[in-house]
């Protein structure tokens, strides 16, 4: 036998304490389901850090306040990864199109030098074009085979341009001047970056 073990002192009573107390607990804890591990693990170590009145009880729980600091922690590294990484995905999709005729009540003739520049975010879903009015909000419909971009003005009227997966595209205004329908559309070519 240890001679250190039999000389009786109030360490060895605690640690002989602690370990009783930890056996009976454990056997316990590993006949638990493993679903209900963690909760009672925890309620176990702060009841075994509360009953015994030794300097082995500082440890114990410092021990939890460092785990409980690790865990949060890796919470939070968690949390701002995964917000970093939909950040990281948002793709902003640029189309510059120019338009080289256009259709009117009068008949088709050739437009001088009309370009429209559209911005999609994908991840948002915001949308805006930039024109010789300033910059302005679109609702987007996205398909299959083209990107539509719908511009509602305040008189009522809707414009629409419709750019196809090879790059065509139409952009139709139902403008309203001063009362009167002013149809229009404009036939191109756009291309993305």
């Amino acid at each position: 036998m240890n001679q250190r073990s039999a000389v009786p002192s109030p360490f060895n009573s605690a640690l002989r304490a602690s370990n009783a107390s930890w056996a009976t607990s454990s056997r316990v804890w590993f006949s638990r389901p493993a679903s209900r591990h963690w909760p009672f693990l925890s309620f176990q170590l702060l009841a075994n850090a509360s009953t015994c009145q030794s300097r082995l009880a500082e440890p114990d729980k410092r021990t939890l306040r460092v785990l409980f600091s690790i865990m949060r922690l890796i919470i939070a590294c968690s949390s701002f990864l995964l917000c970093a990484a939909n950040q990281c995905a948002a793709e902003a999709v640029r189309y510059i199109c120019s338009y080289e005729y256009f259709a009117q009540p009068t008949g088709i003739e050739r437009a001088k030098d009309f370009v429209m520049e559209f911005s999609h975010d994908t991840v948002t879903g915001d949308a805006f074009i930039y024109g010789n009015a300033g910059v302005s909000p679109l609702t987007v419909h996205l398909g299959t085979s083209a990107v539509t971009f719908l511009e509602f003005l305040n008189s009522g009227a809707v414009q629409v341009s419709i750019i196809n997966q090879d790059g065509s595209s139409t952009h139709s205004r139902h403008t309203v001047i001063a009362g009167e329908l002013v149809p229009s559309q404009y036939y191109g070519n756009c291309k993305s970056s």
